[in-house]
C-alpha cells in the first residue's frame, strides 16, 4: 500500500526569503517565466506582502543614488513658465 505524499513545501522562513529575493530581482533585473510563476505562487501564499512596495522602494533607492538632474533647457523652462504663468 502506498502512502500519499504531500508535495515538499519550503518552510515559511525559507519561502518568505525566496519571495523577498524574487521581488527584489523583479525590480532590478527582471524575471524569467519560471521565476514569474514562482513569484505569483509565493504571493498567493503570503497575501500580506505588498508587491508594489518593493517597486516603490527600488525606485526610491535608484533616485537617491542617481546624480542630480541638470538644469532645464531654456526653451523647456520658458514653455513651463508660460504654461504656469510664472515670471
Amino acid at each position: 500500500m502506498s502512502v500519499a505524499r504531500r508535495p515538499h513545501l519550503p518552510s515559511d522562513d525559507a519561502a518568505r526569503a525566496r519571495l523577498d529575493e524574487l521581488l527584489l530581482r523583479e525590480c532590478t533585473e527582471g524575471l524569467d517565466g519560471g521565476e514569474r510563476a514562482e513569484l505569483e505562487s509565493l504571493l498567493q501564499r503570503f497575501p500580506e506582502v505588498d508587491r508594489d512596495a518593493w517597486a516603490l522602494l527600488a525606485a526610491a533607492v535608484d533616485l537617491a543614488l542617481s546624480p542630480p538632474p541638470g538644469p532645464l533647457p531654456d526653451d523647456v523652462r520658458a514653455r513651463l513658465q508660460a504654461r504656469l504663468r510664472i515670471d
